[in-house]
């Protein structure tokens, strides 16, 4: 998907099919559960890697962060992320960047990072092998040793194809991921893969450890097993 055609021109964004069928609760308490696992370290610096209209940032700030940067190809994704952040205690950098280039000559990015949260972004730099390298080389120069890359992502069969979704009663083509190529391109980077759950086993997972969040975020409906969150370590 084209994350400017599918943010700019709009206030919101409301996903039809997810709200309807009450996904957007499953995926938030799944990210929730994933992201707190983490624990990078003590007041981590954090990277919101095509953070959108700021959806994670509040799972974010439970790690109690000591800088935060927020990047997307989108500025009016970013118009409504700078609504989210207001009277937040951090020092917050939101810029717009298109994670398929090199961010090596950024020099935006002043700092390395503890952790890089990438959540169901991460398939748009999958346009080709090119773009993909791009963006997993950046990834990896950015975080410090031990830094973590945490990603939500839908896979598929093969990478670099692309497939279509159906949101907000609108068509949109995004590039497809395999694990292999994915584990594959990390691994070139010196990303070492930690932790690969389905979200149906997450969600199976998280659900007895994290009782207490699951009931409060009212979580309904089961998750496809398609979308993948994993936890790649910088070696």
């Amino acid at each position: 998907m084209n994350a400017i055609q599918f943010f700019d021109g709009r206030r919101t964004v409301v996903r039809k099919n997810i709200n309807n069928g009450g996904f957007a609760n499953t995926h938030n308490f799944i990210k929730a559960c994933t992201i707190d696992i983490v624990k990078p370290c003590k007041n981590p610096r954090i990277l919101d890697l095509g953070c959108g209209q700021g959806g994670d940032i509040k799972k974010i700030m439970k790690l109690n962060p000591s800088i935060v940067f927020a990047t997307d190809v989108s500025h009016n994704a970013l118009g409504q992320y700078i609504k989210r952040i207001k009277n937040t205690p951090c020092n917050i950098y939101i810029f717009s960047h298109d994670m398929r280039s090199s961010f090596h000559d950024d020099s935006r990015f002043f700092t390395k990072f503890d952790m890089i949260n990438c959540q169901f972004s991460l398939h748009h730099s999958f346009e080709n092998e090119t773009t993909a390298q791009n963006c997993i080389k950046s990834v990896s120069e950015l975080l410090v040793v031990g830094g973590m890359f945490v990603i939500s992502i839908p896979i598929h069969e093969r990478s670099f194809e692309k497939t279509t979704v159906i949101m907000d009663n609108k068509s949109y083509i995004e590039s497809t991921v395999s694990k292999e190529v994915l584990v594959e391109i990390c691994n070139k980077f010196n990303l070492e893969l930690d932790t690969w759950l389905s979200y149906e086993d997450a969600y199976l997972y998280y659900k007895e450890i994290y009782s207490n969040l699951y009931n409060s975020m009212k979580v309904e409906s089961y998750p496809k097993p398609q979308n993948i969150c994993a936890v790649f370590v910088r070696v």
